[in-house]
């Protein structure tokens, strides 16, 4: 295994611990996942393994890459490209943007790897169905590494406070339409009160489904609480994703051994998102590989 893909994983298995700190992760837990100690852990995630007296075996970061998905095959689909361009744009110019698909257009695992790839000051926060607007504010500061005790206004305030030390932060709020269930539209005035407070020195994206952009216009119109200044600030460059286009298909597919135009057309009439055209070419390798075994 080369160099690069042994920092690449390192890098990768820190941002995973960093973006599920909320569900308790920890280089204990990696380690324990993995099947190795946490002594061995802690050298990969600090990239020590060059300087140890007898070689780290290449089994210890496959077994890490293999436990957290961190190999998984990935495909430049127009929808990746635009998800990452996004986050880049937000990331570098320090833009609001906001980003809108169906389920399974692959935003969530762009996002993540966007923040495995450029984990510097890059802190991804999933919302969560069961959160309020408190919680939701304490996960963000737990993410920056801010205090999160206090009044909403005081953890905001010292979320704001330690965005403005950094020089690139980016903020990816990703499943945002859980908001709406939840908070009673306080964790978007958190977002907004979090805008107010950078005054644009901090990047920010909104990552949403099914909708979730034309949800924001519906209460904007209506004038409902703080839309229309977050929809002001974040949807003057939407990204609406597509749905799986053919080229998509013809992209993918031959990783798979899928190679005919019959086979292609198939799957293409037979997946309405990305999540269940790999689940029919995952399928599809797995009875040619039974078939090959059985032969």
């Amino acid at each position: 295994m080369n160099e690069e893909r042994k920092v690449q994983i390192a890098l990768g298995m820190v941002a995973y611990i960093e973006s599920h700190k909320e569900e308790g992760m920890s280089q204990n837990k990696v380690g324990t996942l993995c099947g190795l100690s946490g002594a061995t852990i802690s050298q990969v995630a600090n990239q020590k393994w060059p300087t140890l007296p007898t070689k780290m075996s290449d089994s210890v970061f496959l077994k890490i890459e293999m436990a957290l998905g961190l190999g998984v095959d990935f495909y430049e689909t127009d929808n990746y490209v635009a998800v990452y361009a996004a986050c880049m744009d937000a990331k570098v110019r320090k833009e609001w943007r906001v980003i809108d698909g169906l389920t399974g257009a692959g935003k969530s695992f762009t996002v993540e790897r966007f923040a495995r790839t450029q984990p510097r000051e890059t802190y991804l926060i999933r919302c969560k169905n069961t959160m309020n607007a408190k919680e939701f504010m304490q996960a963000i500061a737990r993410a920056v590494g801010a205090c999160e005790v206090g009044t909403r206004h005081r953890i905001c305030q010292a979320i704001a406070e330690r965005l403005l030390t950094m020089t690139h932060p980016l903020l990816i709020i990703d499943e945002t339409e859980a908001l709406f269930k939840r908070t009673s539209e306080g964790g978007f005035g958190a977002i907004k009160d979090i805008c107010d407070e950078v005054k644009g020195r901090v990047g920010i994206v909104l990552v949403g489904a099914n909708g979730f952009l034309e949800q924001m216009r519906l209460r904007a119109a209506n004038l409902r609480s703080c839309f229309p200044q977050l929809l002001s600030r974040f949807a003057t460059a939407p990204v609406e994703l597509a749905v799986v286009s053919r080229a998509d298909v013809e992209l993918i597919a031959p990783a798979f051994g899928v190679t005919t135009k019959r086979e292609m057309d198939r799957l293409f009439d037979g997946s309405a998102n990305f999540r269940e055209l790999f689940d029919a070419l995952r399928r599809q390798q797995a009875d040619q590989y039974l078939l090959q075994k059985a032969a």
